[in-house]
């Protein structure tokens, strides 16, 4: 009834130290801070800050987190002990001293600005950090109580848990850099998915828990209207929130594009995975041990990305990868096996894939050989029908050559017999008669 992240059911202090569970930190510690680290980084990758002093508003944002975000869930579950007491449910404040509570919250408070002295933010960003102060407030205690004013509490959940420290994260590392094109793409963007992502997030807190607030008699969103409409505002929200993601991405490829072909090839992945271990896509689902599409992929991938970005542009940024790999280990460590499952049924579709492929090599082979060898069985038969038709054309063709080259000839012969043999005779014949003709006229 207090948080926007579904936590198992039980008891939420089993199992942890008093001061984790009178604050919750493992409902927060990684699915809040990781997201806003991300969207620092990837602020300070479009703003070309300057490492020394972006550092510093990174140390400061992730220890006034904590602060914030410790009194955020301690002032929730204060103000819920009644309600919760109503409704039978574990409340980490409950068993807390009066006392322990109030210096508790201080502290938390005392945490979450105290760091903002050595920063000295702009006032944009010291407006935002108001919001963060004074809201969670306004969402638990009355007379404001916005959880149990429908919408309003929604919008009001979504705005403190990812909307104002996103805005916050841009805010801070624009202060040392400069407000580029890519910046401020990534801004706008940043808003609508954190937006859309901090609705999906109260929403579903809401399903799971409308049972609870029903019997407590909180006008949550969900208790109010109901399932449909709850589901019809998540899928808006999944929208709002994937174009946002879509305006971080292309700011990504303008900057670092390697991180946006590498957002990609996870993409590939996920949905090559998906006929090994297939989910129903849910943007709020009705269960606390539900998958929530894009959740873990958002807590961890993204900052680990966008702080090598920042390493490969200046070395200087290096303590946030180391910083990142120290203190939240475990969930990169369970982000990384989830990975190295999806590769590994990426690799073995392949290999099927392949295999599948060199068999149907080997088949049409096969068929090709045998086709090949009903071909020359047919062949016989045509080749003679089509060499004895050929061998009579070219004998028809050869012997009408043949009489033509034959009638040719002979009337060349005749007319060079008639030409050689005339001159001769005319002569001869003249000759005879002179011959005669003197021979005989004398004697005559």
């Amino acid at each position: 009834m207090s948080d926007a992240t579904p936590a198992a059911p039980g008891d939420p202090t089993r199992g942890r130290s008093p001061l984790t569970a009178g604050v919750r930190a493992p409902v927060w510690w990684a699915p809040k801070l990781l997201p806003v680290l991300a969207a620092a980084s990837l602020a300070a990758l479009a703003a070309e800050a300057d490492p020394g002093p972006g550092l510093a508003r990174l140390a400061a944002m992730v220890v006034s987190g904590i602060g914030l975000a410790a009194a955020m869930h301690l002032v929730n579950d204060w103000a819920d002990i009644g309600a919760d007491a109503a409704a039978t449910k574990p409340n980490a404040a409950a068993g807390m001293d009066p006392r322990r509570r109030a210096l508790l919250l201080a502290t938390a408070y005392l945490l979450g600005i105290v760091p903002w002295a050595a920063i000295r933010p702009g006032w944009a960003a010291v407006g935002v950090l108001v919001v963060l102060v004074v809201l969670p407030l306004l969402y638990s205690v009355p007379p404001f109580r916005l959880k149990g004013r429908g919408i309003l509490g929604v919008l009001a959940d979504a705005t403190n848990a990812h909307l104002a420290p996103t805005a916050l994260a841009f805010l801070l590392m624009v202060e040392v850099g400069r407000a580029t094109g890519a910046w401020t793409l990534a801004f706008v963007g940043g808003l609508a998915w954190s937006t859309g992502l901090g609705i999906r997030g109260i929403l579903t807190h809401q399903v799971v828990d409308r049972t609870n607030d029903r019997i407590a008699h909180v006008g949550t969103y969900v208790v109010r209207r109901g399932r449909r409409p709850t589901v019809r505002l998540g899928w808006a929200a999944l929208v709002g929130e994937l174009v946002g993601l879509g305006a971080v991405l292309v700011a990504v490829a303008a900057t670092a594009p390697w991180v946006a072909a590498t957002f990609g090839l996870y993409l590939g992945l996920w949905l090559l995975d998906r006929r090994w271990a297939p989910r129903p896509f849910h943007p709020v689902p009705d269960r606390s041990d539900a998958w929530m599409p894009l959740v873990e992929f958002y807590e961890v991938w993204p900052v680990v990305l966008f702080s090598v970005a920042l390493c490969r542009t200046d070395l200087a940024w290096w303590p946030l990868p180391i910083a990142l790999g120290v203190g939240f280990a475990p969930v990169i460590a369970k982000q990384s096996r989830d990975l190295a499952r999806i590769v590994g049924h990426v690799l073995h579709d392949a290999r099927a894939l392949l295999a599948q492929i060199g068999w149907s090599i080997v088949v049409a082979a096969r068929r090709a050989r045998v086709a090949v060898l009903r071909a020359l069985w047919k062949i016989p038969p045509a080749a003679n029908w089509l060499w004895w038709r050929l061998r009579n054309a070219l004998s028809w063709a050869g012997w009408r050559v043949v009489n033509a080259v034959a009638w040719i000839g002979w009337r060349t012969r005749n007319a060079v017999a008639w030409i050689w043999w005339h001159p001769i005779n005319s002569l001869w014949w003249g000759v005879r008669n002179a011959v005669a003709w003197i021979w005989w006229h004398p004697i005559n």
